[in-house]
């Protein structure tokens, strides 16, 4: 299954009557070479005046994040994000690209420097830290101007590995609108695929919304409302 999934507009309204715009799905990690995919699944779409994007997702690829944050950009349609469970590194990039981003106040947004492997001699070594440089100063940019916090305090995020609650993502900008919890919802990605410092932290999330689905599915079946 690709880590995204674009969904064509239903003709049909929704119960309130509203258009159900096409949807855009980033449930898992970002591949390296799936940008040209992303762009061609996005034309598909035609002349469409709103988006919908969920995400989900791990991070992964850095410059695939940064072409397809591009892409969504340069699209002339709003977008709405929706940060379903975590929106993570790569991930958190894509969101800044939506007009609007909302999340239920259970939900996470991670944002860091980003990382790389190298093999060589050490002249590779000292190569790949300059770049890797380069690449932090273009994603704390995007984050900067969306965010609207100046790239000192952004950096300064990036370098702890920083994993934000929604309610902190939006006191500092980076999420215009929290929603209210959604208990159903949880990774439906690898946790392994995530910085080894923020996989407790998820998997705790996943351990707790699975609980309390199990719960709200009791009271269903014994016909028990919430405490009022």
């Amino acid at each position: 299954m690709p880590w995204f999934k674009v969904t064509p507009a239903i003709k049909a309204a929704d119960v309130d009557g509203n258009p159900v715009n096409p949807e855009i799905l980033v449930y898992d990690e970002i591949s390296a070479d799936s940008a040209e995919d992303f762009n061609r699944a996005l034309k598909s779409l035609g002349d469409c005046k709103a988006i919908t994007m969920r995400i989900n997702s791990p991070g992964g690829d850095g410059f695939a994040g940064i072409a397809i944050h591009n892409i969504l950009a340069a699209h002339p349609a709003t977008i709405t994000c929706y940060i379903d469970g975590i929106a993570a590194s790569a991930a958190s990039l894509i969101a800044m690209a939506a007009d609007k981003i909302i999340a239920p106040e259970n939900t996470f947004m991670a944002i860091h420097n980003p990382y790389a492997m190298t093999i060589g001699p050490a002249a590779a070594h000292r190569a790949m830290a300059d770049d890797l440089d380069r690449i932090s100063d273009s994603y704390a940019a995007t984050y900067s101007k969306r965010s609207k916090q100046p790239i000192g305090a952004v950096r300064a995020l990036m370098d702890q590995d920083r994993l934000m609650g929604a309610k902190e993502a939006k006191q500092l900008g980076y999420v215009d609108e929290l929603a209210p919890e959604d208990d159903g919802l949880v990774a439906s990605f690898d946790l392994a695929k995530l910085a080894p410092q923020h996989k407790a932290a998820a998997s705790a999330f996943s351990i707790l919304a699975g609980k309390r689905r199990a719960q709200a599915q009791l009271r269903r079946e014994l016909g028990i409302d919430r405490a009022r």
